[in-house]
């Protein structure tokens, strides 16, 4: 199984102006020198990012340790996650833990979150959902009968961020931030539900007859750009960034001005564990349609990728709750490419969400997948 916990993966559509990141992030700003620019002193504030262990995540977690924060590794790998903290924490100075958490398991996440509320008398004020698969090459159902690319990025953190909302809206001002990708642009072609790219990809707009994912997908594909790996296996990681992109949105409207600000954003395309697929998308990037994807340097390091967390996570900018927030133009507000998914439902597929995490009843959760 290849796991990409928290350093993809494509960068973001061209649409829409923000001038607050045009002058933190300017100039190829990293991640470390974003975090120092808003001044704060984390001193016994809470963050915990989830695949702190992986490229970007490590990244994040030096960034708030720099801050003097308390971070949280959540990490399916307590082995490598305990090394990760001591190394972050020796290099800093900072108070770095790791803590187990699979995204596989709606167990595992329950059981996470209620020894994080104990061991932190329910405080927290930063959580960096960051963690992630790619899918590609393998498929298979997790023990709660889901796609396991589908659970481990979208409903496994939905599930997290649920039962944190209690102590992030207690510690008021705090942050979600959803590590997202411009790979959700093509949904429509990992479901093969036609073509990918705008303006002809519509396939979200009956999304109640796909989801859940509870088979798994098998076959092969060609993939975008098609002639740089053809036949490899589907995925669906560009479904589930574009879920947690309207995660973001609906959560920061239901807990506007009373909750934390909640934030999906784009980190580019990064030089870490992909290795010779970086290297092809970013040599092919001119054979994209116009305003899909740019992104120079091509790859970023996963210091200038990570800026736009820290951005996101670390400086106030209340106007741009529930918005997406890309790297590559300088932490700006960019449109995400909706794939057809109606706006105003939303709201819908956030309370479906709550059913298939098992968090209110509802027949969502007993509906097999049409894709296989």
């Amino acid at each position: 199984m290849v796991a990409f916990r928290g350093l993809l993966l494509l960068c973001c559509l061209h649409v829409g102006v923000a001038l607050e990141g045009q002058a933190v992030c300017a100039g190829g700003a990293g991640t470390d020198q974003v975090a120092a620019a808003a001044g704060l002193n984390l001193t016994n504030k809470i963050a915990i990012v989830t695949g702190g262990d992986g490229d970007l995540g490590r990244v994040i977690v030096q960034a708030f340790a720099l801050q003097k924060a308390t971070v949280i590794i959540a990490t399916h790998n307590l082995e490598k996650g305990t090394k990760a903290a001591e190394e972050i924490a020796s290099k800093t100075g900072g108070d770095v833990r790791a803590m187990k958490l699979d995204l596989a398991s709606f167990a595992s996440v329950r059981k996470f979150a209620g020894n994080f509320l104990k061991k932190f008398d329910g405080k927290l004020h930063y959580l960096i959902n960051n963690a992630g698969l790619g899918g590609i090459g393998f498929s298979s159902l997790t023990e709660d009968g889901y796609e396991l690319t589908f659970q481990v990025n979208y409903l496994g953190h939905f599930l997290l961020s649920e039962l944190l909302l209690p102590a992030l809206r207690k510690e008021r001002p705090s942050r979600i931030v959803n590590v997202a990708s411009t790979a959700h642009v093509l949904a429509c072609q990992a479901m093969n539900w036609g073509i990918a790219i705008p303006p002809s990809a519509t396939c979200m707009k009956d999304w109640q007859r796909h989801l859940p994912l509870r088979r798994r997908i098998t076959g092969t594909q060609p993939w975008y750009p098609h002639y740089f790996r053809p036949g490899q296996s589907k995925t669906i990681y560009g479904v589930t960034k574009l879920l947690q992109i309207e995660h973001a949105a609906e959560l920061a409207k239901r807990e506007q001005g009373s909750g934390p600000e909640v934030y999906s954003i784009c980190p580019g395309l990064i030089n870490g564990g992909l290795g010779p697929e970086v290297e092809a998308l970013c040599n092919e990037q001119w054979i994209n349609p116009p305003g899909v994807f740019r992104q120079s340097p091509c790859p970023y390091t996963p210091q200038v990728g990570a800026a736009v967390i820290a951005f996101a996570a670390l400086h106030s900018h209340s106007e741009m709750n529930g918005k997406w927030l890309v790297r590559n133009r300088d932490c700006d507000v960019k449109a995400p490419f909706l794939s057809g998914f109606p706006s105003d439902q939303q709201s819908t597929l956030y309370e479906s969400s709550l059913a298939w995490a098992g968090l209110k009843s509802g027949n969502f959760s007993d509906k097999l997948s049409m894709l296989v």
